[in-house]
């Protein structure tokens, strides 16, 4: 996976992290990176639930099978997901914190 502002490399296994209010930053450019919402996200959810009642069905005839088979499965959700998904550069809603302390450190000035 590769960053779009700067095609830098980026774990794979970053992506888990992001959500709705949290992105991710490049380490080269330092570009604020958030995933795009498309048809990958819609396929990775619903895959996501049709392993869901394998793993409740396998705890009823074995705990520990039901475990790995739930941590595999996961596992395996995430890095399917960490390879597939494609980054888009966010887009700040609002004043960015920078230009607050800037406006901030102009106002003590005075």
């Amino acid at each position: 996976m590769k960053c779009p502002v700067c095609k830098c490399k980026i774990n794979p296994l970053r992506v888990s992290i992001i959500n709705r209010w949290r992105n991710i930053t490049c380490p080269c450019c330092h570009a604020e990176l958030n995933r795009k919402i498309d048809i990958q996200f819609i396929l990775i959810s619903l895959l996501g639930s049709v392993i869901a009642p394998f793993m409740i069905i396998t705890y009823l005839f074995n705990f520990w099978l039901g475990v790995f088979v739930t941590f595999a499965g996961i596992f395996g959700l995430i890095l399917l997901d960490g390879f597939t998904v494609k980054l888009v550069q966010a887009k700040h809603k609002g004043t960015p914190n920078n230009q607050i302390n800037q406006d901030a450190k102009l106002n003590a000035k005075h």
